[in-house]
C-alpha cells in the first residue's frame, strides 16, 4: 500500500447495498411512520385473564414469559412470519437488483431455522 492509498475499512459495505438500504431507511421514514400514524392504537386496550392469572400477578408483581420457540401452538407467530414473507416476496416483484438482494436476505432469515437460531423473544402469559 503506498503512503496515498486511503485505509482499507474491513467492515465498509458494498456501495450497492449502502445505496439499497438508505433507500430502504428512506422509504420507511416516509411510509412506515404514516402507517403508524393511521394505526396507532388510542384506545385502552384490555387483555382478560383468570382470577388465579390476576392473583399470580399481584401477589408476586412477575409477568411470565415463554420462549416463542416452546409454544404449544405456534400459529400465531407462523402466521405473521408467512405474512411477511408474502409482503418481502410481493415487494421483490419489480424491484431492482439491491432491493432484491436485501429482500432476499430478509426471506432467508425467516426461514424457520435460521429464525430460531438467530433471534431470541419471549411472549408473555399472565
Amino acid at each position: 500500500m503506498s503512503a496515498s492509498s486511503p485505509p482499507v475499512n474491513a467492515t465498509a459495505m458494498p456501495p450497492e447495498l449502502e445505496k439499497a438500504l438508505k433507500r430502504y431507511r428512506d422509504w420507511a421514514r416516509t411510509h412506515l411512520l404514516a402507517e403508524q400514524d393511521t394505526t396507532t392504537i388510542t384506545e385502552t386496550l384490555y387483555h382478560y385473564t383468570d382470577l388465579v392469572g390476576l392473583e399470580g400477578i399481584l401477589k408476586t408483581s412477575n409477568f411470565w414469559f415463554t420462549d416463542y420457540r416452546r409454544l404449544n401452538d405456534p400459529s400465531e407467530l407462523k402466521h405473521g412470519i408467512d405474512i411477511a414473507r408474502d409482503v418481502a416476496r410481493g415487494m421483490s416483484t419489480g424491484a431492482d437488483a439491491s432491493v432484491r438482494l436485501f429482500l432476499d436476505c430478509l426471506l432467508q432469515t425467516f426461514e424457520h431455522d435460521t429464525l430460531a437460531s438467530s433471534l431470541e423473544f419471549f411472549i408473555a402469559f399472565f
